[in-house]
């Protein structure tokens, strides 16, 4: 909530907030595979079952970079130190 009302947030505390929407959407992702050894996605219909692969890709992305794990960002390729 402190990270929303700050007009400026440092890139750590913007860092550290991604983070966690991440892991609440790792979080969700990991109870949803388990309704679906359980049920099957065949209670889905065909739009959500694609809305939950475009967010499966997107958080696949999201976390394998490491702008938010590591302290580097790299602009095209070369760190900015």
């Amino acid at each position: 909530m402190n990270f929303i009302k700050a007009k400026n947030p440092s890139r750590s505390k913007r860092r550290a907030a991604i983070r966690k929407q991440l892991s609440y959407v790792q979080r969700n992702l990991a109870y949803i595979e388990q309704l679906k050894e359980e049920v099957g996605f065949a209670i889905l219909g065909r739009q959500l079952h694609r809305k939950l692969l475009v967010i499966n890709e997107i958080y696949r992305n999201q976390r394998n970079r490491k702008y938010y794990t590591e302290r580097s960002i790299r602009i095209c390729g070369k760190p900015s130190g």
